[in-house]
């Protein structure tokens, strides 16, 4: 372009870039630009009751069937019997049913349909179904399946680190409290609390008691704050620091709101009503906890490890524990230095036999052939017993690397710092250009309006879950009903899972949605009567054909007229074949990592 056009953009953008078709340039939006009454997702939870639609008993199928005569189509058939049990046990187990299962369900439901009364026929193919679904819900299997849902949201690994991974010995701590957690039906508002707050035992003050000790179980939950891809060998500790703040503002974002917060880190969100200080008053609560606490090695910050309470049993567990490991420990020493004196030994008569042929290399002598077999003889001993000590010398340095791990019982955990701290906005997200400090507090335009008033001295991480729990939050029951419909449907109601924002996709069925929301509260936050509730319904259970209606009259399938075909996750695929070839390991529980395995742990190597 010409200089002349060139400077007449560099003066427009000066001014503002105002818009050249209005008079004047428009007025500075207000803080919160975007008009929250304006998104369905933030609207409190309406009380709906389903429709009455003829022939239809089951709530869920009189919402979608209800939708589905208003548009003059009509549902598939239900799924043939094998084809609904293969679908139960790979929604709620992740495992295809046997072969054996598959017959007796065959023969179950081919029992009923001998009845002569149509009514009857359904009432004990409903019975039969209802059978094989508890019995799943109350598998071990179960929590399996749905913890690795949860585990994605969580960033859960078994190792740290971004382009280096870092042993995470204590990670399967978390784990196991989430797979425990779906298998008894934690209620989802107490999952939540843990999560977020389940190390802190809340101070006694004016009308508040002193809140019970944290138990183990609380202080584990809180590795979904702690557990991630954190960039650990970062040399900027500040700007790191920030980065994990970030990474846990975004999480609950994203896990119980389906909020994408991390767009207001730099600037005022701009397509939600989430503003810069809306953000940095989350941060102020993640910067008064401590995530990273001292070094793995050299720049590599370690994840803080918390010691958790033991019962007598569990010290006595313990004591044995630390016993053998010092047994181990001792007879590796042991073996090292025999190994070492042996190779010594062999050193000294080699170097004699050495003396003796070279005093002797100018006399012919028939002992020579004899010595020279036993000089190979002795360096192959020598060399054997040198390879030996070096093995018990890097079985030493690993012991001495998983001496916590063997003999405390730790967890990678959260704690609140010894003095909150506010943050100031990050200007770019650098943390080293700081803006105004903003004192810590929740997000000005989700309900409720009145938020927890944060304690003297403590994170806000109490007020915070208080908050997220609060049947008048909009987002958090919501939210996680979608996601269980998602995972029980391939789609859920909002197929964008983690946004229910204004760049989101609104609900194909709203009253549905807000009618489970609340049911899921009244039931007290149970995933697995939702569960129940959603795999019973006549709409789930329909075959993924529907030769009644055209597909392009609904081609994305959102009006639910028939199920999807949905492709399997590679875990499932993996676990089907073990099962399918007798080969599945299902011991549950306990530390993941095979770190005494000889080769897999390099100790005192750059953040092992």
């Amino acid at each position: 372009l010409p200089d002349r056009i060139i400077d007449d953009f560099a003066k427009w953008i000066v001014m503002g870039a105002p818009d050249p078709r209005v008079e004047s340039a428009p007025a500075k939006k207000a803080e919160h630009a975007i008009d929250a009454t304006q998104l369905w997702s933030l609207q409190p939870l309406r009380v709906v009751e389903p429709p009455q639609v003829d022939g239809v008993l089951d709530p869920i199928d009189r919402f979608i069937r209800g939708r589905l005569r208003r548009e003059s189509l009509q549902p598939a058939d239900p799924a043939p019997p094998r084809v609904l049990l293969r679908r139960l046990y790979l929604d709620l187990t992740g495992l295809p049913p046997t072969a054996e299962q598959v017959a007796a369900f065959e023969v179950a439901v081919a029992s009923s349909r001998r009845k002569e009364s149509p009514a009857e026929q359904r009432r004990l193919e409903a019975i039969a179904t209802e059978a094989v679904v508890d019995r799943l819900l109350d598998s071990p299997e179960f929590g399996e399946r749905w913890a690795r849902h949860w585990l994605d949201l969580s960033g859960y690994a078994d190792t740290i680190g971004v382009g280096r991974s870092i042993p995470a010995l204590e990670a399967w701590r978390y784990r196991d409290y989430v797979i425990n957690a779906f298998n008894s039906d934690k209620p989802f508002d107490e999952f939540i609390r843990q999560q977020i707050a389940g190390d802190i035992q809340v101070p006694s003050a004016p009308g508040v008691q002193l809140g019970p000790e944290p138990t183990a179980e609380g202080i584990v939950a809180t590795g979904f704050l702690a557990i991630g891809p954190w960039e650990l060998v970062g040399g900027d500790k500040v700007q790191l620091r920030m980065d994990v703040v970030d990474r846990q503002v975004n999480r609950v974002g994203k896990a119980f709101l389906g909020m994408t917060f991390e767009c207001a880190r730099c600037h005022d969100h701009k397509f939600d009503p989430v503003s810069q200080r809306d953000y940095y008053a989350l941060a102020g609560l993640f910067r008064s906890t401590v995530t990273l606490n001292g070094r793995i090695n050299g720049v590599f910050s370690a994840i803080n490890q918390t010691p958790l309470p033991e019962s007598t049993d569990d010290l006595l567990d313990r004591a044995e524990r630390v016993r053998a490991y010092e047994a181990e420990l001792a007879e590796e020493t042991r073996l090292r230095d025999e190994a070492n004196r042996k190779a010594d030994e062999f050193k000294k008569q080699i170097t004699r036999l050495s003396e003796a042929s070279s005093e002797a290399a100018d006399t012919e002598s028939e002992a020579t052939g004899d010595k020279a077999t036993t000089n190979a003889e002795l360096e192959k001993q020598r060399d054997a017993a040198t390879a030996a000590a070096k093995k018990h010398s890097d079985r030493i340095a690993a012991l001495k690397y998983l001496k916590h791990h063997r003999t405390r019982s730790l967890a990678l955990a959260v704690m609140d710092g010894p003095e909150p701290e506010d943050s100031h906005i990050n200007i770019r997200g650098n943390a080293h250009q700081l803006g105004e400090l903003v004192p810590r507090g929740f997000p000005v335009e989700i309900a409720p309006k009145d938020k927890p008033a944060l304690t003297r001295g403590g994170s806000g991480r109490v007020q915070l879950a208080e908050w997220l729990t609060d049947p008048r939050n909009p987002l958090t029951a919501r939210v996680w009903v979608n996601r269980v419909w998602h995972h029980l449907f391939g789609a859920g109601l909002v197929r964008t899972v983690d946004n229910f924002g204004f760049t989101g996709e609104a609900p194909s069925h709203p009253e549905l949605l807000d009618y489970l929301a609340s049911e899921f509260m009244k039931n007290g936050w149970s995933t697995k009567q939702l569960v129940r509730r959603i795999v019973l319904s006549g709409t789930w259970q329909q075959s993924s054909v529907n030769p009644r209606v055209a597909v392009d009259r609904d081609p994305e399938n959102r009006l639910l007229a028939r199920a999807d075909r949905r492709r399997l996750e590679a875990e499932v695929i993996r676990d089907s074949m073990l099962l399918a070839s007798g080969q599945l390991n299902r011991t549950r529980g306990g530390p993941s990592l095979p770190v005494d395995v000889p080769g897999n742990l390099n100790p005192g190597g750059t953040g092992n």
